[in-house]
């Protein structure tokens, strides 16, 4: 970051000048965790509305190159959703820090207010890809929703209406379903999710992209001939050495 310029604005132009596509996901270091005084002491829901004007001003995406999305509608724009071949594509508003639930017991309102929106939206795109029968759909979001504490009855309470829901959304989707996020600094790809009876769900892959201080990057590959769809490969940074 420049000294003395903005962080969002400077961000925003790395983003910008990506020679590809770029779409930004927001965590909780962008908006949810800014009220804490190592932060900067921010008004979350401020910081929100600020990402919202300057990354998700539009329906295209960021990028020297740019591609349209398709957000979805009313005051989430930030939620959005593309194809590619037989993909679809969905971002959620889904930061770590449980969900930005609260410190309480009882959910706070931000999460009252949003929490729905990104159930209908994650309703909505598996509507969508059971309707134009397409072969996979990849989910995009921050927070680490601990799959496994989720699958032993102990899961968080900010998640785990998401989690039910794309338990019963996979089962339903003859397709491959993958949820792609960050927030535990830890390169894994694996099948944590699992049905009911505990069984895990064969069509449902998790892939963890890396984070301080192991860093990395990631590379999807959709191939449609294959029965996975999906090849993933995990380049740790700077490579190791022979």
């Amino acid at each position: 970051m420049i000294p003395g310029r903005p962080s969002f604005t400077d961000r925003h132009e790395i983003f910008n000048a990506s020679r590809v596509p770029f779409v930004f996901v927001p965590g909780d270091n962008e908006w949810s965790d800014c009220d804490r005084m190592s932060n900067g002491s921010y008004v979350p829901l401020e910081r929100l509305s600020t990402l919202r004007s300057l990354f998700w001003r539009d329906s295209q995406s960021l990028g020297q190159k740019t591609m349209p999305l398709e957000r979805q509608p009313g005051t989430y724009p930030e939620h959005a959703r593309f194809r590619l071949g037989p993909v679809l594509f969905v971002t959620f508003n889904l930061p770590g820090g449980n969900n930005n639930w609260g410190l309480t017991g009882q959910p706070g309102a931000e999460f009252l207010a949003r929490n729905p929106v990104v159930i209908d939206w994650l309703k909505e795109n598996f509507a969508l890809a059971r309707r134009d029968k397409l072969a996979g759909i990849v989910l995009l979001f921050q927070a680490n929703p601990e799959f496994k504490h989720f699958s032993q009855g102990l899961g968080h309470h900010g998640y785990r209406d998401f989690l039910e829901q794309l338990r019963h959304e996979t089962a339903l989707f003859p397709g491959q379903v993958v949820a792609v996020h960050g927030d535990t600094h830890m390169s894994r790809i694996d099948h944590p999710l699992r049905d009911k009876d505990g069984r895990p769900m064969g069509n449902f892959t998790r892939v963890e992209t890396y984070g301080y201080p192991i860093m990395g990057w990631t590379r999807g590959i959709i191939d449609s001939e294959s029965t996975t769809l999906f090849r993933f490969e995990a380049h740790p940074w700077p490579p190791k050495q022979p």
